[in-house]
């Protein structure tokens, strides 16, 4: 999506909600990323914000939870983290943001909660619940910028061989998608 696309999107979800519109822009692009990757432009307030929305302190990382289905009707948990950064510089950056859900990850499954918002908690687990245990569990990142051609095939090598991520499924999605 283009920048301008994305204010605009973004301007559009804070006039129809009053509560999205004191949220900073940096929160409500990844409910306009869950929007059109996610829900082929619908928005749903009752499911893309009041049931998915985490994003804030004690977040763990992660932005938004939602229920994934593929093609074959098969269900996962989708944690999603959005960054609304004009670039990033490293591949470590990515491999950093990707590692901390997995410590959010692992900690929900050690039943260790303390250290998160009462959001993320009340979320997580109502997600975590609708699906088989365990679920498949999909890590999506959306960036809002365009990494050059060698950046991107590092973080995508980074990813794939990065023993910590490996029981994921990982998207990763840069303004151009």
């Amino acid at each position: 999506m283009t920048s301008d696309i994305i204010i605009q999107e973004i301007s559009s979800l804070k006039n129809q909600f009053n509560v999205i519109s004191r949220l900073s822009d940096d929160f409500v692009f990844s409910l306009v990323c869950a929007k059109y990757f996610m829900t082929n432009g619908e928005f749903s307030f009752a499911d893309d914000y009041t049931a998915s929305f985490t994003d804030g302190s004690g977040d763990g990382g992660i932005d938004l939870i939602k229920i994934d289905e593929d093609s074959s009707g098969a269900q996962s948990l989708a944690l999603i983290q959005a960054k609304m950064h004009s670039e990033i510089s490293d591949s470590t950056d990515v491999i950093d943001w990707l590692q901390r859900i997995d410590q959010t990850v692992k900690a929900f499954d050690d039943n260790r909660y303390n250290n998160f918002s009462n959001k993320l908690k009340r979320i997580y687990l109502s997600r975590y619940n609708e699906l088989d245990s365990p679920p498949n569990i999909q890590l999506i990142l959306f960036i809002n910028c365009d990494p050059s051609p060698n950046l991107k095939k590092k973080i995508a090598d980074k990813i794939k061989n990065n023993d910590i991520l490996q029981n994921y499924n990982i998207s990763t999605y840069y303004k151009e998608d």
